[in-house]
Protein backbone atom coordinates (compact mmCIF):
# COMPACT_ATOMS: atom_id res chain seq x y z
CA UNK A 1 0.00 0.00 0.00
CA UNK A 2 1.62 3.27 -1.07
CA UNK A 3 2.13 6.11 1.69
CA UNK A 4 0.38 9.15 1.23
CA UNK A 5 3.54 11.89 1.13
CA UNK A 6 3.48 15.87 1.94
CA UNK A 7 3.66 17.49 -1.68
CA UNK A 8 5.26 20.91 -2.43
CA UNK A 9 4.24 23.11 -5.68
CA UNK A 10 6.28 26.38 -6.61
CA UNK A 11 4.25 28.61 -8.16
CA UNK A 12 4.96 31.44 -10.29
CA UNK A 13 4.11 34.92 -8.59
CA UNK A 14 3.03 36.47 -12.44
CA UNK A 15 0.80 34.05 -13.83
CA UNK A 16 -0.19 31.12 -11.34
CA UNK A 17 1.44 28.91 -12.98
CA UNK A 18 4.44 26.33 -12.09
CA UNK A 19 8.19 26.77 -11.69
CA UNK A 20 10.97 24.13 -12.23
CA UNK A 21 14.74 23.83 -11.78
CA UNK A 22 16.85 25.51 -14.22
CA UNK A 23 20.47 26.46 -14.13
CA UNK A 24 20.75 28.70 -11.09
CA UNK A 25 16.83 30.06 -11.27
CA UNK A 26 12.91 28.51 -11.23
CA UNK A 27 11.54 29.14 -14.45
CA UNK A 28 8.06 29.39 -15.13
CA UNK A 29 6.67 26.57 -17.26
CA UNK A 30 4.12 28.61 -19.16
CA UNK A 31 5.32 32.79 -19.03
CA UNK A 32 8.90 31.74 -18.60
CA UNK A 33 9.18 34.16 -15.54
CA UNK A 34 12.27 33.25 -13.84
CA UNK A 35 13.69 34.08 -10.04
CA UNK A 36 17.20 33.17 -8.65
CA UNK A 37 17.34 29.89 -6.44
CA UNK A 38 20.28 29.01 -3.81
CA UNK A 39 22.44 27.13 -4.85
CA UNK A 40 25.02 26.49 -1.64
CA UNK A 41 28.29 24.69 -3.62
CA UNK A 42 29.25 22.17 -1.80
CA UNK A 43 32.22 19.30 -1.25
CA UNK A 44 32.05 15.42 -1.60
CA UNK A 45 32.25 14.23 1.80
CA UNK A 46 32.89 9.99 1.50
CA UNK A 47 31.91 7.93 4.46
CA UNK A 48 33.05 4.39 4.95
CA UNK A 49 31.28 2.10 2.95
CA UNK A 50 28.23 -0.11 5.17
CA UNK A 51 24.93 -1.02 4.32
CA UNK A 52 21.77 1.06 4.34
CA UNK A 53 18.13 -0.23 3.79
CA UNK A 54 16.23 0.61 0.12
CA UNK A 55 12.85 1.39 1.22
CA UNK A 56 10.46 -0.12 -1.90
CA UNK A 57 7.78 1.35 -0.45
CA UNK A 58 5.42 3.56 -2.98
CA UNK A 59 4.45 6.81 -2.78
CA UNK A 60 1.04 8.26 -3.01
CA UNK A 61 0.89 11.56 -4.19
CA UNK A 62 -2.04 14.03 -4.66
CA UNK A 63 -1.99 16.95 -7.16
CA UNK A 64 -3.01 20.47 -5.97
CA UNK A 65 -3.64 21.51 -9.36
CA UNK A 66 -6.20 19.18 -10.67
CA UNK A 67 -6.98 16.85 -7.98
CA UNK A 68 -6.08 13.74 -8.99
CA UNK A 69 -3.82 11.15 -7.27
CA UNK A 70 -1.05 8.88 -8.39
CA UNK A 71 1.71 6.56 -6.81
CA UNK A 72 5.49 6.33 -7.98
CA UNK A 73 8.70 5.19 -6.02
CA UNK A 74 9.71 8.79 -7.32
CA UNK A 75 10.86 11.74 -4.70
CA UNK A 76 9.38 14.02 -7.25
CA UNK A 77 7.84 14.24 -10.78
CA UNK A 78 5.58 15.37 -13.00
CA UNK A 79 1.36 14.60 -12.26
CA UNK A 80 0.68 11.90 -15.19
CA UNK A 81 -2.67 14.48 -15.39
CA UNK A 82 -1.93 17.84 -15.69
CA UNK A 83 2.34 17.69 -15.57
CA UNK A 84 2.70 19.48 -13.10
CA UNK A 85 5.47 19.56 -10.70
CA UNK A 86 4.81 17.80 -7.77
CA UNK A 87 7.98 17.65 -4.89
CA UNK A 88 7.54 14.95 -2.38
CA UNK A 89 9.80 13.24 0.13
CA UNK A 90 12.85 10.78 0.64
CA UNK A 91 11.65 7.30 2.23
CA UNK A 92 15.48 6.18 2.06
CA UNK A 93 16.98 5.98 5.38
CA UNK A 94 19.89 7.56 3.76
CA UNK A 95 19.98 10.67 2.11
CA UNK A 96 21.80 12.18 -0.98
CA UNK A 97 24.60 14.06 0.11
CA UNK A 98 24.14 16.42 -2.71
CA UNK A 99 22.42 16.70 -6.42
CA UNK A 100 24.82 17.67 -9.54
CA UNK A 101 24.44 21.21 -10.41
CA UNK A 102 22.09 22.12 -13.42
CA UNK A 103 24.63 23.63 -16.36
CA UNK A 104 22.61 22.50 -19.21
CA UNK A 105 19.76 24.50 -20.01
CA UNK A 106 16.72 22.77 -21.07
CA UNK A 107 16.37 24.69 -23.92
CA UNK A 108 19.87 23.79 -24.99
CA UNK A 109 19.05 20.32 -25.54
CA UNK A 110 17.45 20.07 -28.82
CA UNK A 111 20.46 21.90 -30.58
CA UNK A 112 23.09 18.97 -28.71
CA UNK A 113 21.29 16.11 -29.62
CA UNK A 114 20.97 17.73 -32.84
CA UNK A 115 24.89 18.42 -33.25
CA UNK A 116 25.60 14.15 -31.89
CA UNK A 117 22.79 12.97 -34.50
CA UNK A 118 24.62 14.59 -37.05
CA UNK A 119 28.14 13.68 -35.98
CA UNK A 120 27.05 9.96 -36.49
CA UNK A 121 28.87 8.26 -38.85
CA UNK A 122 27.01 5.49 -40.97
CA UNK A 123 23.55 6.43 -39.54
CA UNK A 124 20.81 6.69 -42.04
CA UNK A 125 19.99 9.94 -43.61
CA UNK A 126 15.98 9.77 -42.83
CA UNK A 127 17.23 8.99 -39.00
CA UNK A 128 19.52 11.77 -38.93
CA UNK A 129 16.38 14.06 -39.71
CA UNK A 130 14.34 12.55 -37.76
CA UNK A 131 15.40 14.18 -34.59
CA UNK A 132 13.21 16.97 -35.24
CA UNK A 133 10.30 14.65 -34.40
CA UNK A 134 11.89 13.79 -30.71
CA UNK A 135 9.64 14.30 -28.12
CA UNK A 136 10.41 17.34 -25.69
CA UNK A 137 13.33 16.45 -23.25
CA UNK A 138 12.33 14.39 -20.06
CA UNK A 139 14.21 15.65 -16.96
CA UNK A 140 15.47 13.08 -14.17
CA UNK A 141 17.75 12.87 -11.03
CA UNK A 142 19.37 9.41 -10.95
CA UNK A 143 20.61 7.99 -7.69
CA UNK A 144 24.61 7.19 -8.31
CA UNK A 145 26.68 5.59 -5.92
CA UNK A 146 30.43 7.09 -6.05
CA UNK A 147 32.92 4.56 -4.65
CA UNK A 148 36.81 4.93 -3.58
CA UNK A 149 38.92 2.54 -2.55
CA UNK A 150 42.87 2.09 -1.33
CA UNK A 151 43.86 -1.27 -2.55
CA UNK A 152 47.30 -3.62 -2.33
CA UNK A 153 47.64 -5.79 -5.03
CA UNK A 154 49.76 -8.75 -5.51
CA UNK A 155 50.15 -9.55 -9.14
CA UNK A 156 52.34 -12.12 -10.99
CA UNK A 157 52.88 -11.95 -14.80
CA UNK A 158 55.43 -11.62 -18.01
CA UNK A 159 56.84 -8.33 -19.79
CA UNK A 160 57.68 -8.32 -22.80
CA UNK A 161 60.17 -6.99 -24.43
CA UNK A 162 60.04 -6.59 -28.46
CA UNK A 163 63.83 -6.96 -30.42
CA UNK A 164 64.49 -5.93 -33.94
CA UNK A 165 67.19 -7.56 -36.03
CA UNK A 166 68.03 -7.13 -39.98
CA UNK A 167 67.69 -10.41 -41.97
CA UNK A 168 68.25 -10.62 -45.91
CA UNK A 169 66.19 -12.86 -47.72
CA UNK A 170 67.14 -12.98 -51.65
CA UNK A 171 69.82 -10.18 -50.79
CA UNK A 172 66.98 -8.05 -49.92
CA UNK A 173 67.43 -6.88 -46.35
CA UNK A 174 63.91 -7.06 -43.71
CA UNK A 175 63.25 -6.29 -40.54
CA UNK A 176 62.19 -9.46 -38.53
CA UNK A 177 60.78 -8.74 -34.80
CA UNK A 178 60.74 -11.01 -31.94
CA UNK A 179 59.25 -10.66 -28.31
CA UNK A 180 60.97 -12.19 -25.44
CA UNK A 181 59.14 -12.49 -22.49
CA UNK A 182 60.32 -12.46 -18.83
CA UNK A 183 58.60 -13.53 -15.90
CA UNK A 184 58.02 -10.54 -12.96
CA UNK A 185 56.06 -9.91 -9.61
CA UNK A 186 54.99 -7.18 -7.39
CA UNK A 187 53.21 -5.42 -5.02
CA UNK A 188 50.95 -2.33 -5.75
CA UNK A 189 49.51 0.40 -3.51
CA UNK A 190 46.84 2.27 -5.34
CA UNK A 191 44.09 4.20 -4.77
CA UNK A 192 41.02 3.92 -6.94
CA UNK A 193 38.42 7.18 -6.48
CA UNK A 194 35.07 7.97 -8.28
CA UNK A 195 34.12 3.71 -9.98
CA UNK A 196 30.55 5.39 -10.44
CA UNK A 197 27.57 2.54 -10.25
CA UNK A 198 23.53 3.75 -10.92
CA UNK A 199 21.30 3.19 -7.53
CA UNK A 200 18.41 2.96 -9.75
CA UNK A 201 17.68 0.26 -13.22
CA UNK A 202 18.61 2.63 -15.93
CA UNK A 203 16.12 3.41 -18.14
CA UNK A 204 18.29 2.07 -21.45
CA UNK A 205 21.94 0.61 -20.70
CA UNK A 206 23.60 3.50 -22.84
CA UNK A 207 22.90 5.34 -19.56
CA UNK A 208 25.71 3.79 -17.55
CA UNK A 209 27.81 5.23 -20.24
CA UNK A 210 27.41 8.51 -18.39
CA UNK A 211 29.54 10.11 -15.82
CA UNK A 212 28.61 12.82 -13.43
CA UNK A 213 31.13 15.39 -11.81
CA UNK A 214 31.12 14.65 -8.21
CA UNK A 215 33.18 17.56 -7.56
CA UNK A 216 29.71 19.86 -8.52
CA UNK A 217 27.35 19.41 -6.51
CA UNK A 218 24.55 21.36 -4.58
CA UNK A 219 23.12 21.13 -1.52
CA UNK A 220 19.61 19.06 -1.26
CA UNK A 221 16.92 21.01 -1.95
CA UNK A 222 13.39 20.77 -3.08
CA UNK A 223 13.54 24.19 -5.21
CA UNK A 224 15.96 21.75 -7.14
CA UNK A 225 13.77 18.97 -7.35
CA UNK A 226 10.88 21.04 -9.50
CA UNK A 227 10.45 19.69 -12.58
CA UNK A 228 12.74 16.97 -12.46
CA UNK A 229 11.82 12.98 -11.89
CA UNK A 230 13.98 12.56 -8.95
CA UNK A 231 14.40 8.98 -8.13
CA UNK A 232 15.64 7.08 -4.85
CA UNK A 233 18.08 4.02 -4.45
CA UNK A 234 17.12 0.90 -5.23
CA UNK A 235 20.30 -0.88 -5.02
CA UNK A 236 21.46 -0.62 -1.24
CA UNK A 237 25.61 0.35 -1.38
CA UNK A 238 26.84 -3.31 -0.90
CA UNK A 239 24.60 -4.10 -3.98
CA UNK A 240 26.01 -1.54 -5.62
CA UNK A 241 29.69 -2.05 -5.07
CA UNK A 242 29.24 -5.48 -5.99
CA UNK A 243 27.92 -4.52 -9.34
CA UNK A 244 30.89 -1.80 -9.54
CA UNK A 245 33.73 -4.42 -9.21
CA UNK A 246 34.34 -5.11 -12.78
CA UNK A 247 35.30 -1.08 -13.23
CA UNK A 248 37.94 -1.92 -9.90
CA UNK A 249 39.05 -4.73 -11.72
CA UNK A 250 40.06 -2.94 -14.99
CA UNK A 251 41.58 0.08 -12.97
CA UNK A 252 43.27 -2.44 -10.75
CA UNK A 253 44.90 -4.31 -14.30
CA UNK A 254 45.46 -1.06 -16.18
CA UNK A 255 47.80 -0.40 -13.11
CA UNK A 256 49.56 -3.91 -13.32
CA UNK A 257 50.29 -3.40 -16.63
CA UNK A 258 51.85 0.15 -16.19
CA UNK A 259 54.58 -1.93 -13.20
CA UNK A 260 54.94 -4.38 -15.13
CA UNK A 261 55.83 -2.18 -18.15
CA UNK A 262 58.05 -3.16 -21.29
CA UNK A 263 56.30 -3.59 -24.63
CA UNK A 264 53.52 -6.13 -23.89
CA UNK A 265 52.54 -7.41 -20.66
CA UNK A 266 50.70 -10.38 -19.21
CA UNK A 267 49.27 -10.62 -16.18
CA UNK A 268 49.28 -14.82 -14.78
CA UNK A 269 47.12 -13.50 -11.76
CA UNK A 270 46.77 -11.06 -9.10
CA UNK A 271 45.13 -10.59 -5.44
CA UNK A 272 43.74 -7.62 -4.04
CA UNK A 273 43.55 -6.45 -0.31
CA UNK A 274 41.11 -3.46 -0.06
CA UNK A 275 42.82 -1.26 2.58
CA UNK A 276 39.96 1.13 2.93
CA UNK A 277 36.64 1.73 0.92
CA UNK A 278 34.01 4.71 0.62
CA UNK A 279 31.29 6.07 -0.97
CA UNK A 280 29.25 9.31 -1.45
CA UNK A 281 25.53 9.25 -2.63
CA UNK A 282 24.32 11.72 -4.70
CA UNK A 283 21.38 12.51 -7.32
CA UNK A 284 22.61 12.94 -11.18
CA UNK A 285 20.69 15.43 -13.64
CA UNK A 286 20.41 14.28 -17.28
CA UNK A 287 17.56 14.68 -19.84
CA UNK A 288 15.97 12.02 -21.47
CA UNK A 289 14.44 12.15 -25.56
CA UNK A 290 13.42 9.13 -27.38
CA UNK A 291 13.68 9.25 -30.83
CA UNK A 292 11.05 6.62 -32.96
CA UNK A 293 12.41 6.05 -36.13
CA UNK A 294 10.81 2.45 -38.51
CA UNK A 295 9.05 0.92 -35.30
CA UNK A 296 12.12 1.36 -32.72
CA UNK A 297 12.74 3.72 -30.15
CA UNK A 298 16.00 4.97 -29.97
CA UNK A 299 17.10 6.58 -26.13
CA UNK A 300 19.36 9.30 -26.05
CA UNK A 301 20.72 10.97 -22.59
CA UNK A 302 22.30 14.17 -22.29
CA UNK A 303 24.41 15.01 -18.96
CA UNK A 304 22.84 17.87 -17.45
CA UNK A 305 26.29 19.03 -15.85
CA UNK A 306 28.56 18.46 -18.84
CA UNK A 307 26.07 18.20 -22.20
CA UNK A 308 27.88 15.01 -23.29
CA UNK A 309 25.00 12.56 -25.15
CA UNK A 310 24.80 9.29 -25.14
CA UNK A 311 22.77 6.98 -26.54
CA UNK A 312 21.96 3.86 -29.35
CA UNK A 313 21.30 4.57 -33.00
CA UNK A 314 20.70 2.42 -36.28
CA UNK A 315 23.25 1.90 -38.65
CA UNK A 316 23.32 2.49 -42.48
CA UNK A 317 24.39 -0.61 -43.83
CA UNK A 318 24.72 1.16 -47.75
CA UNK A 319 26.86 3.66 -46.76
CA UNK A 320 29.12 0.84 -44.69
CA UNK A 321 29.21 -1.18 -47.81
CA UNK A 322 29.97 2.11 -49.92
CA UNK A 323 32.54 2.96 -47.50
CA UNK A 324 34.20 -0.85 -47.45
CA UNK A 325 33.93 -0.78 -51.27
CA UNK A 326 35.86 2.40 -51.57
CA UNK A 327 38.58 1.07 -49.22
CA UNK A 328 39.12 -1.89 -51.06
CA UNK A 329 39.31 0.48 -54.02
CA UNK A 330 41.81 2.39 -52.71
CA UNK A 331 43.72 -0.97 -52.04
CA UNK A 332 43.41 -1.93 -54.96
CA UNK A 333 44.59 0.93 -56.89
CA UNK A 334 47.91 1.19 -55.26
CA UNK A 335 48.42 -2.26 -55.47
CA UNK A 336 48.06 -2.08 -59.40
CA UNK A 337 49.68 1.43 -59.33
CA UNK A 338 52.48 -0.85 -57.81
CA UNK A 339 53.01 -3.37 -60.08
CA UNK A 340 52.99 -0.77 -62.97
CA UNK A 341 55.88 1.36 -61.27
CA UNK A 342 57.75 -2.02 -60.58
CA UNK A 343 57.64 -3.41 -64.50
CA UNK A 344 58.03 0.07 -66.00
CA UNK A 345 60.20 1.96 -63.75
CA UNK A 346 61.85 -0.82 -61.72
CA UNK A 347 60.62 0.61 -58.15
CA UNK A 348 58.48 -0.08 -55.49
CA UNK A 349 56.15 2.30 -53.29
CA UNK A 350 57.80 0.39 -51.04
CA UNK A 351 61.18 2.35 -52.05
CA UNK A 352 59.27 5.61 -52.03
CA UNK A 353 58.31 5.87 -48.53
Amino acid sequence: MAKRVKVTRFVCPACGGTLVAVPKALRCTQCGYEKSRAVEPIEPKPRPLEEREAVQELKLFECPSCGATSQSDSVSLLCPYCSTPLVGEFFNPLLPFGVGKIWVDPKKVAGLLKAHIRSLWFAPNAFIKGYQKAKSPKAFYYPVWSFNADVRIYYSGWRGVRHSRIVYVNNQPQTRTTMEWEPVSGVIELMIEDIQQLGYPPLDSSMERLHWNVRKLEAVRKEALSGWEGKEYRYTPLEARRAAQPKFDAKMEWAIRRDIGGDAQRIDGYESEYLSQEFVYFLAPFYHIQIHWRKRRYDFFIDAQSGAVVGERPYSWIKIALFVLFILGGVAALYFLDQWMQTHHHISLGDLL
